[in-house]
């Protein structure tokens, strides 16, 4: 008849337990340190979890104060402000040539008003000056429309309605700091996986104990670094 299976630590009690994660029977006092060693290696992740929910909150939360967003509400003001400055440099261009078609018109109405009260005066009119004077008046008063309408000034945008404004500002991330990181990344990998701190497994060893290295997993449903054969 067949031996039962030996503990695969103490080499002497029965191995009434089994480890689905490393394949190996313990006696009862071994597999309870076996299970007490790898939830001792759970709880450090589930610390290192902790504080990754913690940082998380503190960027989350830093995120309203950041630097970036505060160049972009400074660019935000300063454009408004320049935007500003320009509207107001065209109204005074604007208000510039009105005052001068203004004073111009004013100017010749007073020639005109000026000629009117001569004629009468002397009272040396004649068909020729009712028809110039006539003509004269017309043209005031159609300056005068085209001043109040603003007929005469045209307002040019085709340099803003060309900007492209989802090109004004823009945001990219920096491609040194990317490859930096990639770099910091593999090397984390690699020191997670070919330089690991080992534990114990009641004679056995974990490959890999770092939180980001890429067998965690291992770790994590306890599998040894050694497959231990069974005792018939």
């Amino acid at each position: 008849m067949a031996s039962a299976n030996r503990c695969s630590v103490c080499k002497t009690r029965a191995g009434t337990c089994f480890c689905p994660g490393c394949k190996a029977y313990f006696c009862d006092d071994d597999f309870q340190n076996h299970r007490a060693s790898l939830f001792d290696e759970l709880n450090v992740l589930t610390s290192d979890r902790n504080d990754l929910h913690a940082q998380i909150n503190e960027v989350s939360s830093n995120m309203q104060t950041d630097k970036q967003l505060a160049k972009v509400d400074e660019w935000q003001r300063t454009t408004i402000e320049k935007v500003k400055q320009a509207a107001e440099s065209a109204r005074q261009q604007i208000m510039k040539i009105k005052n001068s078609k203004y004073e111009e018109i004013a100017k010749s109405f007073l020639a005109l008003s000026q000629e009117l009260d001569e004629l009468r005066e002397t009272k040396g009119i004649v068909e020729q000056d009712i028809v110039r004077l006539n003509q004269a008046a017309r043209k005031l008063s159609e300056d005068l429309k085209k001043c109040a309408q603003s007929s005469e000034i045209e307002l040019n945008v085709k340099q803003s309605d060309e900007i492209d404004w989802n090109r004004m500002i823009y945001v990219e991330k920096n491609s040194a700091f990317a490859d930096n990181q990639s770099q910091m990344n593999d090397k984390q990998r690699l020191s997670g996986c070919t330089s690991p701190t080992k534990l114990s497994c009641d004679g056995h060893t974990f490959p890999c104990l770092r939180l980001n290295s890429d067998c965690a997993n291992e770790l994590l449903f306890g599998k040894c670094s050694e497959e231990v054969s069974s005792n018939m």
